[in-house]
């Protein structure tokens, strides 16, 4: 199964993050797949875009310690932004 996968990388395209809840999703059964693609990659890369920020689905994938780097559009609020470098996340506002 996913369990015997390894990946450099896990790019996860995400439906919502927020500061205090991390990475959440609507679709409850994707996210044992999601959680387990994560944890068999060295680097997380979220990419999200500046529309998702702040919002909370009903389950969570990932919390944002989980979380390498984050790429957005240069539109996403610095409220967002700085918050998660902060954390040491490196986030990249293309």
């Amino acid at each position: 199964g996913i369990q015997q996968l390894r990946a450099d990388k896990f790019f996860y395209g995400v439906q919502a993050i927020s500061l205090q809840h991390g990475i959440t999703h609507s679709q409850l059964q994707e996210v044992s797949t999601d959680r387990a693609l994560a944890a068999a990659a060295t680097r997380t890369i979220v990419l999200v875009d500046h529309s998702k920020f702040g919002r909370l689905a009903p389950a969570l994938v990932l919390p944002l310690d989980k979380v390498h780097v984050i790429v957005t559009g240069a539109e996403t609020a610095s409220e967002f932004v700085e918050p998660l470098r902060e954390r040491g996340i490196t986030v990249i506002a293309a």
